[in-house]
């Protein structure tokens, strides 16, 4: 009986099937394919992948994949005992000699200082000789603290000093410069009348900056009101102070009402389909079915 690897590339060689195909058809990499045909096992990670691919390359080729499977494991199997085979162990090594003990050595004495010998110093107890050091490494001295604060309080000064100068510069450039006189003797000019008699006025109470062409006469109230309804679908233009408010279409039963200081004209293509309030009095439809109708009030 041939071996794994013969068997295998036989079969891919009567299917007449590239190493290249069959590697990208199994997805299992050309080398590793080329290593199951040499019968080269070792040249794979783990012979877990060893006997997968075996199986997948063996399907892909349809040969039966049990008996080759069997004679692998049963190369592991002989290989594995060959290398667990017990081998006698090493003699263990001589114990090493114990040393002597050594011999005891007489205490020496040192000798007292003499009269002319320096005093010893004597360090309080709970601290080191270094810990005065330590402590004035650390402190800061009285005159850097005072330095501090007398910048901090410059600062302080100079902010404020700055804050006042912005304040005063301010308030002069947004002074008034047109008092209730004046503003008068422009209203004035502008209507062509007299300059009447102007009381005092507090020009902090007047608006800053303000000309006479930027005046805003106040709205005027509206003087006329039109409604109308819709009874039918129509078209519709109105016509407000001579500007066109609407133009459009009206669907039926609409209601819309506009407010005019001159005049309101309206023009519809049926008079029928508009009912109309004028001043909010009923002034009944404004024509006939499909007449146009152009009415204006008053």
């Amino acid at each position: 009986m041939d071996n794994i690897g013969q068997q295998l590339r036989a079969a891919r060689e009567r299917k007449k099937i590239t190493l290249e195909a069959a590697a990208q058809a199994t997805k299992i990499k050309g080398e590793h394919l080329s290593a199951l045909e040499a019968n080269q096992f070792d040249d794979i990670e783990a012979p877990v992948y060893v006997k997968g691919f075996i199986k997948i390359y063996a399907r892909f080729l349809g040969i039966e994949e049990k008996p080759l499977v069997e004679a692998y494991l049963r190369t592991v199997s002989v290989e594995t005992s060959v290398q667990l085979s017990p081998t006698p162990p090493p003699p263990p090594p001589a114990p090493a000699p114990l040393p002597k003990p050594a011999a005891p050595s007489r205490p020496t004495l040192s000798p007292r200082p003499g009269p002319s010998s320096a005093p010893l110093s004597h360090a309080p107890i709970g601290k080191t000789a270094s810990s005065p050091q330590s402590e004035d490494r650390f402190a800061i001295p009285p005159g850097a603290i005072i330095a501090g604060l007398t910048g901090i309080i410059g600062l302080c000064v100079i902010i404020w000093a700055v804050w006042g100068f912005m304040s005063w510069a301010g308030s002069s450039h947004t002074t008034p410069k047109t008092t209730g006189t004046n503003v008068a003797a422009a209203m004035a000019a502008r209507t062509g009348g007299a300059v009447a008699a102007q009381p005092a006025i507090n020009p902090y109470l007047q608006p800053r900056n303000l000309t006479p062409a930027q005046i805003i006469e106040p709205a005027q109230a509206p003087v006329h009101s039109l409604t109308l309804r819709a009874d039918e679908t129509c078209t519709v233009t109105v016509t407000v102070d001579g500007a066109i408010w609407f133009r459009g279409k009206m669907p039926r039963n609409e209601v819309r009402k506009f407010d005019a200081r001159r005049s309101i004209k309206i023009r519809t293509s049926d008079g029928n389909a508009l009912h109309a309030w004028f001043n909010q009095k009923d002034a009944g439809k404004l024509g006939r079915k499909g007449e146009q109708i152009e009415r204006q009030w008053p």
